[in-house]
């Protein structure tokens, strides 16, 4: 049987001299074009023996070996490498899978070559001892070489790219696929090549890939980043560029593994109203123009076209990359920069060329440390490091890559640096963040525990005036006792509102009050050389505003204006008034509302502010501050505050001259003064029997007290597992339950739960200091009646009794 041979090279001319020149020797001979129609002969012939272009269109003769090899079937077959670029690179033939190599020079001496070989075969002699045959009839071509080195400079910065490149056939066929892509693949590159791009995609999504591929014009499209797209379990954008070559229609997929980016974005998203996407599409593209083959001088002539055409679309990709690519020599010196170096650096191409490395990009006389023995290293790994451009005021994450000459010397280094300023803006507000949530958890707890002492201070004054007349001097001490007590509690009350990230709850307020009570704190906390005046109108102003949010406003920016005037002392005004704002007023500032408002103004006579810094002073975490002074939020949140009430801010300043801030809030009608209601009216009464819980012994004993003295038969427990234990034993002896929230070993609303899964009908109030565990609607839904906030007086608890009572059927 004669032997069977499969001839693939690209060149027509060069099919018909070896199919001649075979099968007159009596072999079965078929041809190839190319790779692609060379798979699918094999699919059904074997061959004895195949001869391979090392250079044609989409699959090269190297790649073609590597697939062979991986087929089972034809482990055995010889395989001879026909190269026209033999005498300019050296060709590794065992590297891929070939038996021999012969440079293709005048076809009768090919010939001659091939017959010896042939006869080498047929007598088993290592075709590999023989080398590349034929060298001494060619000669090196110096525009070749040079090509093939800028070849390799160019897959060096394709095989380091973090993107997938995949190159197809119109009909989906790969042809191409560089290191990371073959990673998203999932696959070793000789099992990818040839293979049906879209069947690497769930069954379910392969038609869209497909249509989209069917519907490919001229413009490159995108898809799977408003879509969800996935690749081997992993989510993928695809950015698919149509190529038009010598009339074949291909096409070039750039694969980014999103997966970790959508993650990123979406958690981030919880955090932060604002995130700036940080997707960068890096294009590039593979095309590898393969070598006529002909007469010899049209050969090389055809072969410097596409070498140089390739050139010229290595350069198209090089400046198509939106970050920072230079290549520098062994001495780090940059030889050749892409536009975006020069439009992120402000540079021209002139300016960049000839300098080192650490001189654009530092500043520095010398390089990083670590930086050049890490790439002179045998071990050819990439070096990164974050780096503070100096003038630019941006971080970089610089990626250095060593490039190799054939004998294993660094001869260049490409060089990659993304601007990563805005992730690390990022990674600092989420810190700083976490930093004010841990503040409010801590706020919470000490607020919780200064609660239950403000209700035994307040509670226990309380008692004591009832047995006291009005007109005893030591009545009224009690008294002030009691207001501090009241003032004590609001402090607390906006601890607590920081804590809970609450919403604020905005009611008819006089502002007068506010401002006149908040003045009082900060004199004690302000400095002795600071002069405070405050300006208050005789005429009402009220607003529809959350009492602690005011407060808050004012505190923080009589605070900024103190330490304005820090170490030279001055002037602290805080004025407000009612003002009507006139329709020319309005339209100088989009916040303002033409109408009657209240003005509230803090001017202080301190260092003053520049422009620059004036309009930034309402960004999240801007400060001018030193480190440790200050977190930049508190003229965010003031600004935030005045929004959130429908109101305006203004703000002016000049060095030297102090600084003025306005602040508007609609005005509305009075409707009345707030606040405890009832103060000398009799307390509700009643006979009812009471169970009272609270782990605070003082306060346990102050409840029985108080309602004791309002004629109710009260048994108190500071333990609520004996509370329940009470209970078990005589669950029809109480008309009322009042229970703490937050106690050891069982807590008030797991008591409540068990009280009232054995008896439904028993009403329940639950009392609490502060908790994050338990809501007031939640603790509705639980059954309890009634929610109290610590402290709370006799007269308001003796009203929730009374009220929960009677509610009940008492």
């Amino acid at each position: 049987m004669n032997e069977k041979i499969l001839v693939v090279d690209n060149q027509p001319l060069m099919l018909r001299l070896m199919s001649n020149f075979l099968g007159k020797k009596g072999y079965e001979v078929k041809t190839a074009p190319d790779s692609m129609t060379a798979l699918a002969v094999l699919a059904d012939f074997v061959p004895d023996v195949m001869f391979v272009d090392m250079v044609m269109p989409h699959i090269s003769g190297d790649k073609l070996c590597r697939i062979v090899r991986s087929m089972p079937e034809l482990k055995n077959v010889c395989i001879i490498i026909l190269s026209a670029i033999a005498a300019e690179e050296n060709i590794d033939c065992a590297s891929f899978g070939a038996n021999a190599c012969i440079a293709k020079g005048p076809f009768r001496d090919i010939e001659q070559h091939i017959s010896r070989l042939l006869a080498a075969r047929d007598n088993k002699e290592d075709l590999l001892s023989s080398g590349i045959v034929g060298l001494e009839s060619i000669y090196q071509r110096e525009i070749t070489k040079e090509l093939l080195s800028s070849r390799k400079h160019f897959e060096v910065v394709l095989g380091n790219i973090s993107e997938g490149i995949v190159e197809c056939t119109g009909e989906g066929r790969i042809v191409y696929v560089n290191a990371a892509g073959a990673a998203i693949l999932g696959a070793r590159e000789e099992k990818i090549l040839a293979a049906d791009f879209f069947d690497f995609f769930a069954e379910s999504m392969r038609q869209e890939v497909a249509h989209a591929f069917a519907g490919l014009g001229e413009h490159p499209i995108a898809l799977g980043e408003e879509t969800v797209l996935l690749l081997k379990g992993r989510r993928v954008a695809l950015i698919v560029l149509p190529i038009v070559d010598a009339g074949q229609r291909t096409a070039i997929v750039i694969i980014q593994d999103i997966t970790a980016r959508k993650a990123a974005e979406e958690k981030l998203e919880s955090y932060r109203d604002h995130l700036e996407k940080m997707v960068v599409a890096r294009t590039a593209e593979l095309s590898q123009k393969n070598e006529q083959l002909g007469a010899e001088i049209r050969e090389r002539h055809s072969a410097e076209e596409r070498m140089g055409e390739a050139q010229r679309e290595w350069e198209r990709t090089f400046d198509a990359v939106d970050d920072i690519v230079t290549l520098q020599d062994a001495s780090l010196r940059l030889t050749r920069v892409n536009k975006a170096t020069c439009r992120i650096l402000r540079k021209t191409e002139a300016e960049l060329v000839g300098r080192y490395c650490y001189e654009v990009f530092r500043g520095a006389t010398e390089p990083c440390q670590g930086c050049w023995a890490h790439c002179a290293s045998p071990a050819r790994k990439s070096y990164t490091q974050e780096i503070l451009h100096p003038d630019l005021g941006k971080t970089f994450l610089l990626t250095a890559t060593p490039v190799m000459d054939d004998q294993g010397r660094m001869s260049g280094v490409t060089h990659f640096a993304k601007d990563i300023s805005e992730q690390k803006k990022l990674e600092f507000q989420l810190m700083q963040a976490q930093k004010m949530e841990a503040i409010g958890t801590l706020a919470g707890g000490i607020a919780h525990d200064f609660n239950n002492i403000l209700a035994a201070v307040v509670g226990y004054t309380e008692l004591a005036m009832l047995d006291l007349q009005q007109n005893m001097p030591v009545y009224a001490k009690l008294e002030e006792v009691t207001r501090a007590g009241k003032r004590a509690r609001d402090l607390v009350a906006q601890i607590l509102t920081f804590s809970r990230h609450s919403e604020a709850k905005r009611e008819p307020l006089e502002l007068r009050s506010i401002v006149k009570e908040a003045m009082k704190l900060l004199r004690a906390s302000l400095p002795s050389t600071i002069e405070m005046k405050q300006e208050i109108s005789d005429q009402p102003c009220w607003a529809l505003a959350d009492p602690v949010q005011i407060h808050q406003v004012l505190m923080n920016l009589c605070i900024n204006a103190s330490q304005a005037m820090r170490g030279r002392g001055g002037i602290l005004l805080v004025t407000l008034a009612p003002e009507e704002i006139d329709e020319p007023r309005a339209a100088l500032n989009p916040d303002l509302r033409p109408g009657l408002s209240v003005h509230l103004g803090v001017r202080d006579t301190g260092q003053g502010m520049e422009k620059e810094v004036v309009e930034r002073i309402f960004e999240p975490f801007f400060t001018t501050k030193q480190t440790g002074e200050g977190t930049g939020m508190g003229l965010a949140v003031v600004h935030g505050i005045v929004k959130s009430h429908k109101g305006a801010i203004e703000v002016a300043s000049q060095p030297g001259q102090g600084t003025v801030f306005d602040l508007y809030f609609p005005c509305i009608t009075e409707t009345g003064e707030l606040g405890e209601s009832g103060g000398d009216s009799p307390m509700s009464r009643g006979t009812e029997r009471i169970l009272f819980v609270d782990d605070e012994p003082a306060l346990a004993e102050l409840g029985k007290q108080a309602l004791g003295s309002l004629g109710y038969q009260v048994e108190s427990h500071g333990d609520s597992r004996e509370a329940w234990a009470r209970f078990v034993a005589a669950p029809d002896t109480f008309d009322l339950v009042i229970t703490d929230l937050t106690m050891p070993g069982m807590t008030g609303a797991l008591l409540a739960e068990k009280i009232l899964a054995l008896r439904p009908a028993i009403p329940v109030i639950l009392t609490t200091g502060y908790s994050d565990i338990l809501t007031e609607e939640e603790a509705r839904e639980l059954g309890v009646y009634e929610y109290l906030l610590k402290p709370f007086s006799t007269a308001k608890l003796a009203e929730a009794v009374r009220r929960t009572l009677d509610a009940n059927g008492h």
